[in-house]
């Protein structure tokens, strides 16, 4: 099932009332960042409110370490407020479990928010790998949020992830995959990249819509979206630099 996007401008507050009524949500998954972050405050008061569990991992979120995040039962629907190896390592455990997840962007800086897979690291001395995940069953974009706590890198990540799709693209024709799958989203990101140059509200909503896009390519594997740039992950392991 393919996940739905939703953009607000409404403030946090009246964004995380308006999933909890309409994704009735049964408890909460959140980043060990952002759960001392400011804007996590008034999220946090409605589920206290409303009784719902809240749990922070606090443990390396790689593939050897998804025992470690169990929910309580089948069928249930969950909010996910991180980052993307949150996002990430949440997904698998939501297929593993049969749970339903609502993800909330805390930043922009990954493409596989909406994915069928997951890039994580088998262990903490290993490079990432994809596995087979569950999407979620919705996105949802707070740009007051975004706009007031997104650090600044996230969102040049987020730029940068669109640029490497370039790259991706050359590496498709190369491989003649170019006629596989919707080529719609490439087509967008040069004009993308020549009109949006600065930080604001139009291009932030530009770059959710076109990572929203190849994330939803991802039904096979990652590697429509993922191919050979991630040799420069390698060259710079020891980076504290993002993907993008």
């Amino acid at each position: 099932m393919k996940s739905t996007l939703h953009i607000s401008r409404n403030s946090i507050d009246k964004c995380i009332e308006k999933i909890l009524i309409n994704e009735k949500i049964d408890g909460s998954v959140i980043g060990s960042t952002v759960y001392s972050m400011n804007c996590f405050a008034p999220i946090y008061n409605h589920f206290i409110k409303s009784k719902l569990p809240v749990t922070v991992p606090k443990f390396p979120l790689t593939y050897s370490n998804i025992d470690k995040l169990k929910f309580p039962s089948s069928g249930q629907c969950f909010l996910v407020f991180g980052g993307g190896k949150l996002i990430d390592f949440t997904k698998i455990c939501a297929k593993r479990d049969q749970v339903s997840l609502i993800v909330l962007l805390s930043s922009i800086s990954n493409d596989g928010f909406s994915s069928s897979f997951s890039s994580l690291k088998p262990d903490e001395n290993s490079y990432n790998q994809s596995y087979k995940s569950k999407p979620p069953k919705a996105v949802y974009a707070c740009l007051p949020l975004l706009n007031k706590y997104m650090p600044h890198k996230f969102w040049v990540s987020g730029l940068g992830e669109l640029v490497s799709k370039l790259n991706v693209w050359e590496d498709l024709k190369v491989d003649n995959k170019v006629k596989d799958f919707d080529q719609t989203p490439f087509y967008k990101i040069e004009p993308f990249i020549n009109k949006y140059t600065k930080r604001n509200e139009s291009s932030l909503i530009e770059i959710i819509k076109q990572l929203y896009s190849f994330s939803l390519l991802m039904k096979t594997d990652s590697s429509w979206c993922s191919r050979s740039e991630h040799e420069f992950d390698k060259l710079y392991a020891d980076s504290k630099l993002s993907h993008g």
